[in-house]
């Protein structure tokens, strides 16, 4: 007996401008009670197969209907099954969840989908499939890196004179030392007394060592920069202590002179992330912190940098300050694109944002505290990473 179906349903379903999909799997599944998830994750690989789609899928996929109906996972996501894992995971453990994922199109070229996933069940409680209402958002994901490259380049601008200055420090010295090493080793030729070449010898070693530290002194700077403006964002095991040392040499010319600095680095569990995007991150809430307090009175003023693990085992890197602090009207808005509340020409109202969007995707959160004339508190949490071997 054909099943009736609600005309309303079906004209939101197949005029839906985002893509609409039900899944199904050949037998119900018990994922609750099942110790044995990665052989439920393997069955769901080959036997949960496409039911329905409508128009605005096929368009995502550039695939007519018929040639998404039946297919399984192992037919879409072949070349990544460990991502499809990882997501149908996700959504299983939750019965339904709202994610970013890459999907793969007819022609093999993947783009980026960003969705609602929702589990079907049984009366007897098993899962017996899925459905997902998606869009296409490759583009704005797009706009949003070139966005976030900006801010990032805005950020290094500020920062150019200071790292010029801290570079041309250790160049000086290295610079001098030389020269004189080069003067000492022209007058040796004209020594004859062996133990006045030893000790003069001695002399220029330790000048030759002093340019040594200086010139490391410079290739830390360099390699600070490049790893907050390093195009390649490769997820990795991250310390949070060394984000923040990192962000603290490359801003401390603008901290000094306005503040005392505060450094309590505690331990902290690594999280997966990108080394360059998390300095870029703790970078934008140093020169906020920075800018919130007038130069001149260092000794009435402090910004304070703190990593430690929070109770749940989470980890965190929090940047606090004595400044001028955010007004409660404001408060509500300084995440928003563009919003800003310094002075025309200062800020261009997407450091923080992107500062969010970025800890946001990592599964974190950025947590403010704040009040007129009271400083602020800026608390980035992250997920601590498993284990090898810890399932989640």
């Amino acid at each position: 007996m054909p099943v009736e179906v609600d005309p309303r349903f079906e004209q939101l379903f197949s005029r839906s401008l985002d893509g609409v999909f039900f899944a199904a799997l050949d037998e119900p599944i018990r994922w609750d009670d099942e110790a044995d998830k990665e052989a439920l994750l393997d069955y769901g690989f080959d036997h949960l197969r496409i039911t329905d789609v409508n128009r605005a899928m096929c368009e995502q996929f550039r695939a007519p209907r018929e040639a998404l109906i039946g297919t399984t996972p192992r037919a879409r996501w072949g070349g990544r099954p460990a991502e499809w894992r990882a997501n149908q995971r996700l959504l299983y453990d939750r019965g339904g969840c709202h994610m970013t994922a890459r999907a793969a199109r007819a022609d093999g070229s993947l783009f980026e989908v960003e969705g609602s996933y929702a589990c079907l069940y049984d009366p007897e409680g098993r899962v017996t499939g899925h459905f997902g209402i998606q869009r296409d958002v490759t583009d704005r994901l797009r706009m949003q890196e070139r966005l976030a490259m900006a801010e990032r380049l805005a950020s290094i601008g500020t920062l150019a004179s200071g790292v010029g200055h801290e570079i041309n420090n250790p160049l000086t010295y290295i610079i001098n030392n030389l020269a004189l090493v080069e003067r000492e080793l022209a007058a040796l030729e004209k020594v004859d007394d062996l133990a006045a070449v030893r000790e003069r010898l001695a002399g220029l070693g330790r000048k030759v060592s002093d340019a040594s530290y200086g010139a490391g002194r410079v290739r830390e700077i360099v390699r600070d920069l490049r790893s907050m403006s390093g195009t390649q964002e490769l997820e990795d095991l991250v310390d949070l202590a060394r984000v923040a040392e990192r962000a603290l040499r490359l801003t401390d010319h603008e901290l000094h002179g306005r503040a005392a600095l505060v450094r309590e680095l505690g331990p902290v569990p690594p999280v997966v992330a990108s080394e360059g995007r998390l300095i870029q991150v703790v970078v934008n809430l140093l020169l906020n912190a920075a800018q919130s307090i007038p130069p001149g009175d260092p000794d009435r003023n402090r910004i304070a940098v703190t990593t430690a693990t929070r109770p749940d085992g989470s980890a965190m890197i929090e940047v606090s300050d004595s400044g001028h602090g955010i007004a409660p009207e404001a408060l509500g808005r300084i995440f928003d694109p563009f919003y800003t509340t310094k002075e025309v020409g200062t800020g261009t109202g997407l450091g923080l944002a992107i500062s969010h969007r970025i800890i946001t995707a990592l599964g974190g959160d950025i947590e403010v505290e704040s009040a007129r004339g009271r400083g602020s508190r800026f608390r980035v949490v992250l997920p601590a990473a498993r284990a090898p071997g810890v399932s989640s």
